[in-house]
Order: structure tokens, then sequence, then C-alpha cells
């Protein structure tokens, strides 16, 4: 949010110092309009802030170690405090002067009028002497500008709190603020209603502040040292110009070489790719050959088995071979997870088992025939015996 300076006294007062009066910002009454920068400021809460814009620095960044010409707000980064606040700092920028006090005034554009936050106070005369005359002849020439500064209140963490829920580059309004500083420049403002209203004892107007006049010498004089510096900033610029054309070409020159790097590296991969594909190609051959060549193998070690099992039974008869036959057949199955011994072991059981049972009947049948004979014969025998004894006692 740039702004420009109104006023600037042309002598010093007591003690060194300048006054100076800047318009520090326009304030827009039209709810639609910005300055450059998109920032919309509202009156209602420029009020609220303007009290924290007493005894804020007047800041400048020099170029050259004449201190004369100001350049921008001197910002060099942003630190995060112990409370892990958010603070920039501006370690390139020096204070060149400070507000006093400020106040909001309707001044003159043109055929209109308006209103704009004026801050009052002075620069150092005694120690930016270089710099108090390039603001005295380019307040003569033109405008100074100047740029506010803001940041956001403590209890927000030093983040800006704007009146939008969404605010954008293009329009925001901010709500919740404090001034910090304002900047002396000589970059383009965003802000082309905020002028230098007075840089003297009178505290006039610019366009009706006759005591502010030049004479010619003093044009001149201040056209030359304007001419002069440009001068001087141009050769300063060619020889900063060539300087960094010359590293821009051997920045070129390595970036050629890392590029030839990249290339020749980039083919290194591909190649290393290609044989990770081959081998990986390879790979997968392999373990598909090796799959088939196992279940080949585990089929003849399969038919093998069956094999062993047929010749360890050939010499059982069928019916001999059914006593084993759920055992034959979940062989046949799965010959690698059955025992050969097992099978042949039960057929010799089951055949003892029968063979045991045949000869047990054979006994109990024979025993059977034997009794029922002896007990007929002698039964007969005896009879015979005992009616011929009495016959023959008869006799004899």
């Amino acid at each position: 949010m740039l702004n420009n300076i109104l006023e600037l006294s042309k002598k010093a007062t007591q003690g060194g110092r300048v006054p100076i009066k800047i318009a520090l910002l326009k304030i827009h009454e039209d709810v639609n309009e910005t300055n450059k920068n998109g920032i919309h400021w509202e009156l209602e809460y420029v009020k609220r802030a303007m009290e924290s814009a007493k005894m804020m620095p007047i800041c400048a960044e020099f170029c050259t170690e004449e201190k004369s010409t100001p350049f921008g707000h001197g910002l060099t980064e942003t630190i995060i405090s112990d409370d892990g606040i958010k603070e920039p700092l501006f370690q390139n920028s020096e204070t060149v002067g400070v507000i006093e006090n400020v106040s909001i005034e309707d001044i003159s554009e043109g055929d209109s009028t308006i209103k704009v936050l004026c801050g009052n106070g002075y620069l150092f005369n005694q120690r930016y002497p270089n710099f108090v005359k390039w603001v005295r002849q380019n307040y003569a020439l033109s405008q100074v500008d100047t740029s506010i500064e803001i940041m956001g209140l403590p209890e927000n963490n030093n983040k800006i709190s704007y009146l939008e829920d969404n605010p954008t580059d293009e329009y925001r309004t901010p709500m919740a603020f404090l001034f910090s500083g304002t900047a002396i420049i000589s970059l383009s403002p965003a802000d082309d209603d905020a002028v230098v209203l007075e840089v003297a004892q009178k505290q006039k107007i610019k366009e009706e502040n006759k005591l502010m006049e030049f004479n010619l010498e003093d044009f001149k004089s201040a056209i030359k040292s304007t001419i002069l510096e440009c001068n001087a900033k141009d050769e300063t610029f060619i020889s900063e110009i060539n300087e960094l054309t010359e590293q821009l070409k051997e920045k070129e020159t390595c970036i050629e070489e890392k590029e030839k790097e990249i290339c020749a590296l980039t083919a290194s991969v591909e190649q290393v790719q290609k044989a990770l594909d081959e081998l990986k190609a390879e790979h997968d051959s392999y373990w598909t050959e090796r799959e088939v060549l196992e279940k080949e193998l585990g089929k003849l070690r399969a038919e093998k088995r069956i094999s062993e099992l047929n010749e360890a039974i050939k010499e059982f008869t069928d019916d001999e071979r059914k006593f084993a036959e759920s055992e034959i057949n979940s062989f046949n199955e799965n010959p690698m997870n059955s025992e050969i011994d097992a099978i042949v072991s039960k057929i010799y059981a089951e055949i003892g088992k029968a063979k045991k049972a045949t000869d047990e009947k054979v006994t109990e049948l024979n025993s059977k025939k034997f009794d029922v004979d002896v007990d007929d014969i002698f039964s007969e025998m005896c009879a015979e015996a005992l009616t011929s004894e009495d016959d023959d006692t008869n006799i004899f």
C-alpha cells in the first residue's frame, strides 16, 4: 500500500530535524474502490488502528553508500518467534525519521476532495543529509512516494484480520491490524492519491505553499543532480548487467554440461534397466520350466511308486488284495504319502486271520463228526456184548 509525502520543510528545525507531513493512505468512501494492491481502506477500521501509527518509524532502504536515493522496504526475511508467531524483518532498511501524530483530513484532488490518514513527523537531517536533499529535490520536481507497513494483532499471532471471509489479492479490507512503519521509496506507488503534503514550518498544501518554491538555480541544480545520478545509475546498471550476463553464460555452460551428464546417466540407467528386464525374463522362464519339470518328475515318481506296489502285491490273489482294497486305492491316488510295506503287512495279516478262522472251523467240524461215530459204535457194541455175554453164560 503505497502513499506519498504531502509537505516537507525547506529548513531544518532545532536538533537537526526536518518536519514532514505524509498522506499515509487514502480512505475509500466507494465500497468498490481499492488501491493498486487490492486494499480497500474503511474509515471505521483505520480509526481503530490510527493510534498505533504514533511514533512509528519513517524508514528507507538505500542502494548506495551515500545513502541518498531510497529503494524499497528493505524486507529481508520472516522469522518465527519463541511463541511461534511470524514476524517480518526489515534488516536492509534504516530509520530516517519518525511519525509523531496522525489525523484524518480532507485534501484536494483536482476538482474533488478525498479523505486521507495523515502523519506528521520529522526526518533526521543530521544523520541522513543526502537523503533529505534527495527528498527535497524530488518533492520540488514531482512527488515523493511512501509505503505504509501494517501487521496483525499479537492476539491473532500477528496475522492481519480481514473483513471478508475469503480475502483475495484483488480485493480485501484490513479490519484488525496495527501500523508498524512507513517507508519512503522510489518504486511505483499503489495509491496515487497519497502525496506529500508539507515539508515546511508553515504546514500548507504543496500547491499553495509559496515558501517552498525553488529559484531557477535550485531547479537547475536539482535537474543536473538528478541527471548525474541517473547516469551513474545507468553505468552501474550496465556494469551489473554485463556481470550478470557473464554469470548467465557460465550458468548456461554449466547447465549444458549437467545436461550431458544427465543424458549419459539416463543412457546408463536404460542399459541397466534393460539388463534387469532380461534377467527377469530369464528368471521367469527358469521358474516356468522348473514347474513343468517338477510336475513331470512328480508324475514319474508316482508311477514308479505304483509300479513298486504292483510288484510287491503281484503274488497275492485278487481276493487277498481285497483285504487292503481301500489302502491300495488311496495309494494310487496319492502314492507319495502312502507306505507299500503297510499295505503288504495288512494283506498278510488278513490272510493269517482268514487261515486261522478256516483252520478252526475245519477242526470244529472234524471234532463233531468223530464224537458222533464213536458213540454209535460203542453203543451197538456194548448192546451186542451184553447180549452175547448172557448167551455165553447160559451156554457155559
